[in-house]
């Protein structure tokens, strides 16, 4: 049984108090609440319910007045107790004894059960202590694991920060992907327009170089009609040289004198014919560098004006070659010794130089 300077647990004496509060509602007068705290004390936890032990629970009356109160629970509980046997022949004496034999064996039988019921609360405390740690370590494993999730869920709020500013990001540089993409399309355009421009301008210099290669076609067909009627004049000229063969020796000195005129003019037109080529090189090689990517078409220019060329020096070459003819005509005439030609017929022959001299100019 627990005594008045035994340490009561806790819990325990949190529940007397309890109950005690209760009975207190119930019981107003001082003697019934200090009867009740004792029995409840003494017979349900084992308390011994010493006058300080109720007063500290009931905190009603003075510790006097709850030992006079104690007293007389005390012996209600005796009496309550006590074997009375009655109803037989015995004498008093006898019965008195057999009933106070009887107590003892009672009281020995609660002081078995106290001591068993004292080992039973001890075991119980035990427990409860156990259950005690345990539910301690319990809440401690539970503030741990909030501490941890806490700090899993701070952890998981700083990675989702993270996650929205990885995707802030993400969407920074896709805006800035977009805008790069939306630059590069525009210059796409751009690069587009003026690539649309240059074949339009590549188209209009292909134009005019057609143009001038038409115009350069014409000039040189103009020249070779002339170079071809000069060559047939000076054929026509020697056809009728060797006709009138006889009359050339008169002519002699008249012809060395045209000789040198013809010449003359044949130089003059070869190097204005030379000057024009140099110029239309000149012009070809200023357009060579926008027609760089023409090579084909730049390539016949040159060929056709490599063939110009040659038809100039086959020009040059006929002409060497009527000069020649006319130089080989005097020759003959003066080798084959034929007389001066008269007045009369002098005058077409000077007719017929002055007309070649004009066409030749």
């Amino acid at each position: 049984m627990a005594r008045q300077s035994e340490k009561i647990d806790p819990v325990v004496e949190t529940e007397i108090r309890a109950e005690i509060d209760s009975l207190a509602e119930r019981y107003t007068k001082r003697a019934d609440l200090t009867r009740e705290a004792a029995t409840l004390l003494f017979l349900r936890y084992g308390i011994y319910p010493s006058a300080t032990v109720v007063h500290s629970y009931t905190r009603l009356g003075s510790l006097t007045d709850i030992n006079s109160d104690l007293k007389n629970f005390w012996q209600s509980l005796r009496d309550r107790c006590a074997v009375q046997i009655t109803g037989t022949q015995l004498p008093q004496v006898v019965l008195e004894k057999v009933g106070e034999a009887l107590t003892d064996i009672w009281a020995l039988a609660v002081t078995e059960a106290q001591s068993s019921f004292d080992q039973l609360r001890e075991e119980s405390a035990a427990t409860v202590t156990q259950v005690r740690r345990e539910l301690q370590s319990a809440r401690d494993e539970v503030e741990r694991i909030e501490i941890d999730a806490s700090k899993r869920i701070e952890q998981a709020n700083k990675e989702r920060e993270r996650a929205e500013e990885r995707r802030a990001d993400a969407e920074q540089q896709l805006a800035v992907e977009r805008q790069s993409r939306e630059d590069a399309l525009l210059k796409i355009a751009d690069a587009e327009t003026r690539a649309q421009q240059e074949r339009i301008a590549r188209e209009n210099s292909e134009q005019r170089f057609t143009a001038e290669l038409e115009a350069l076609r014409s000039s040189m067909a103009d020249q070779n009609k002339r170079l071809v009627g000069e060559v047939n004049f000076a054929k026509m000229q020697i056809d009728q040289a060797r006709d009138e063969g006889r009359n050339l020796k008169l002519i002699n000195d008249q012809l060395k004198s045209d000789k040198d005129t013809i010449e003359k003019t044949s130089r003059a037109k070869i190097n204005s014919l030379l000057e024009d080529i140099g110029k239309l090189r000149s012009s070809l090689d200023a357009s060579e560098i926008r027609i760089s990517m023409y090579a084909p078409q730049v390539a016949n220019l040159n060929q056709m004006l490599t063939s110009a060329n040659n038809r100039a020096e086959n020009a040059e070459s006929a002409l060497r070659d009527s000069q020649a003819s006319l130089t080989s005509a005097q020759e003959l005439i003066s080798s084959i010794g034929i007389k001066p030609i008269t007045s009369q017929r002098k005058a077409p022959l000077r007719s017929a130089r002055k007309n070649f001299t004009q066409r030749k100019l």
